[in-house]
């Protein structure tokens, strides 16, 4: 039978992190609180969402995805189709004018005809799903790996 002792530790596993010292193999543990877990992975997610506003912009070239009216990139923002999901998935974002992301609330009807137009029902149903499916659910390595493929995206188009 475990003691109290063992199960705390066992149940804490997840949440230390190992460091070894350069003067020798010296290894503290740290304790890696959830809320400082939380703190890392809202960064994460923070630059990630950066990059994928500027490369969808740069990728759509400042043209409003659902009035066309076209600007500077910096004028333009990334818009979605299904607001606070799929936030990284070039699927549900295009570039918007500021008239239609914020005073029009994404202007959602202009936006699902034009993917409709564009690649068809069902891919449109197939997106809404993922997008029930996964919402804004990344894993910490989900978003680094993400980080890294907008990095070199970014870099391509510039």
């Amino acid at each position: 039978m475990k003691t109290i002792a063992q199960k705390q530790s066992k149940a804490m596993k997840p949440f230390l992190k190992k460091e070894e010292s350069t003067k020798g193999s010296i290894v503290k543990v740290k304790k890696i609180t959830k809320v400082q877990q939380k703190k890392d992975r809202k960064k994460l997610f923070k630059k990630a969402w950066l990059l994928m506003s500027l490369h969808v912009r740069i990728r759509d070239k400042g043209i409003c995805y659902t009035c066309g009216v076209q600007k500077e990139i910096s004028e333009m923002q990334a818009g979605h189709r299904h607001h606070g999901k799929l936030s990284l998935d070039e699927r549900n974002i295009h570039c918007q004018c500021v008239k239609c992301n914020m005073y029009l609330s994404g202007n959602l009807g202009a936006y699902e005809r034009r993917l409709i137009e564009e690649y068809g029902l069902e891919w449109s149903k197939q997106l809404e799903r993922d997008a029930w499916l996964k919402g804004d659910n990344y894993s910490f390595e989900e978003l680094e790996a993400r980080i890294e493929e907008l990095k070199e995206l970014t870099k391509k188009r510039v």
